[in-house]
């Protein structure tokens, strides 16, 4: 080996401007170099360095075994650059490099780079990739596990108001029957007179009649009742579970006064009122008095109208037999105060008894529409979910999971390298875009159960799309350049070329 023992030469110009720019780039510059000043010294220190990790690796991994005289001339090199008082000639220089290539093609595709990367950060730039993977994979359990309940309240709850429309007009059909009982009972009362002699007081309700005709239609009234009662529950039990599960978006279904409370609070009012009037009355004796006190003055009234009719020589016979006849059944009325006291106070039962089932139809209305509310803005969400945010993280997770799959790969490849990371964060944005899409065109899978893309949801389409996120897009510019080709023009042959366009081409050419 050689040394140097002459003063260097004085930089020139030239020289000193070559540094200047070096150092603006953050280029370090040794002086101490050797007689040729072809090599730095730090960056032919960093090159020994770098080929015992090689000579390391190459001694304990690789099957073939290191040249001789390549292993004798990195060792120098460690030791030539130990001792710092000596300077590297050229022609050891040469040498190191070309047994650096030589080791070098021997551990390939592994660098020192990679080496170092691999003893130094595989570590925690693994664990970091898992505990995002595992994030993303608690995310995507959290909202999959929140979407089954979510559409299995949504099945149930649209089930049961299919069931309780259904009831709700068997109901109404029934009471339309009784009505009709009920409105021909009145007209019977009314055409025989009983409904006039007993003070306009329908006297059927208590009436072996009355009972037989409508216990049929009680029965299945009774019944409906019952069945939609219990269905009510389910309804409540649903619905509110449903309000829980809606609750971070409650304020999509919270719109103020639904249209029922006002018209609810008045048939409350009118309950309690007629509550209050039978509790205050129970047997009826009250009413019944002053029902009796009515009569008795309408049939002061009648005799009023009889005398006057007997002293007036034009009134016929008809007319004063009609008017004795309503003053028989007054009497024959006030004369009864029992029987008078029980029709007011089975009138007053009765329109208790139909206060009571309009309530109910309107809190029965009242709740379906809120119940249709909460199952709309349930399909709303259903829909965001299972198009956008799932096959996001889909194909997050699957893009993650790649991820980890090439950490292991390259880990026990020894090619891990700092670069790794800008890669890895690219390939899990595109498989977040990925999924996005899949989502957006997630309808285009067909739904025969024969076909087997048919058996494949879009979120398995979505994990596999961000898992060979290269195949996915290498397809689309695949097809992308088809198109284009297809699109692009042909261009003209010599023999349609133009003079013209043959010296506009040339004219192009010289300038």
């Amino acid at each position: 080996m050689e040394t140097s023992t002459s003063n260097p030469k004085p930089e020139s110009v030239f020289t000193k401007l070559i540094n200047m720019v070096r150092k603006l780039f953050n280029m370090e510059v040794s002086t101490n170099i050797s007689k040729s000043g072809s090599m730095p010294k730090k960056l032919f220190e960093d090159a020994v360095d770098d080929a015992q990790y090689l000579v390391a690796y190459a001694a304990s991994k690789c099957r073939g075994k290191i040249d001789e005289h390549t292993l004798k001339t990195l060792v120098n090199a460690k030791r030539l650059v130990e001792d710092k008082q000596h300077v590297v000639s050229a022609d050891f220089e040469a040498e190191f490099w070309l047994a650096y290539q030589d080791i070098w093609e021997l551990v390939r595709p592994v660098t020192a780079e990679s080496i170092k990367a691999t003893e130094r950060h595989s570590r925690s730039t693994v664990t970091g990739y898992i505990i995002f993977a595992f994030s993303f994979l608690i995310l995507l359990l959290i909202l999959q596990i929140y979407w089954v309940i979510g559409n299995q309240l949504n099945t149930q709850l649209d089930d049961l108001l299919q069931r309780q429309t259904e009831y709700s007009q068997k109901i109404i059909q029934n009471n339309n029957e009784f009505k009709a009982i009920e409105l021909r009972f009145q007209q019977a009362d009314v055409d025989s007179g009983n409904f006039e002699a007993n003070g306009k007081v329908y006297t059927f309700y208590s009436s072996i009649n009355w009972e037989r005709d409508t216990l049929a239609n009680s029965s299945v009234n009774n019944q409906l009742q019952s069945d939609i009662a219990s269905l009510n529950a389910q309804l409540e039990r649903s619905s509110a579970i449903l309000l829980t599960w809606s609750s971070p978006w409650n304020w999509l279904i919270n719109k103020g006064d639904d249209g029922y409370t006002a018209d609810i609070k008045k048939i409350n009012v009118k309950i309690l009122a007629q509550d209050k009037k039978i509790a205050e009355d129970p047997d009826g004796s009250k009413a019944a008095q002053k029902e009796i006190g009515k009569v008795n003055s309408q049939i002061k009234e009648l005799e009023k109208t009889l005398s006057s009719l007997k002293t007036n020589t034009e009134a016929n016979a008809e007319q004063i037999t009609q008017v004795n006849s309503q003053i028989d059944e007054l009497t024959l009325s006030s004369a009864q105060p029992r029987l008078v006291a029980d029709q007011l106070i089975n009138q007053a039962n009765q329109d208790l008894e139909n206060l009571k089932q309009q309530l109910a139809a309107l809190e029965r209305q009242q709740k379906g529409d809120a119940s249709r509310q909460a199952l709309l803005a349930t399909q709303f969400v259903l829909v965001i979910l299972a198009s956008y945010l799932l096959p996001l993280v889909y194909g997050i997770l699957g893009a993650a999971t790649s991820v980890l799959r090439a950490l292991s790969k390259k880990i026990e490849d020894v090619t891990f390298s700092g670069d790794t990371g800008i890669q890895n964060l690219l390939r899990i944005s595109l498989g977040a875009l990925a999924g996005i899409v899949v989502g957006w065109f997630s309808f285009l899978l067909p739904n025969e159960a024969g076909n087997f893309l048919g058996t494949v949801s879009p979120l398995a389409v979505a994990f596999l799309v961000g898992y060979n996120i290269e195949l996915f897009f290498s397809s689309m510019d695949v097809a992308i350049n088809r198109v284009k080709a297809l699109q692009k023009p042909s261009s003209p042959s010599k023999d349609d070329q133009t003079p013209d366009s043959q010296n506009e081409k040339n004219n192009s050419i010289q300038k």
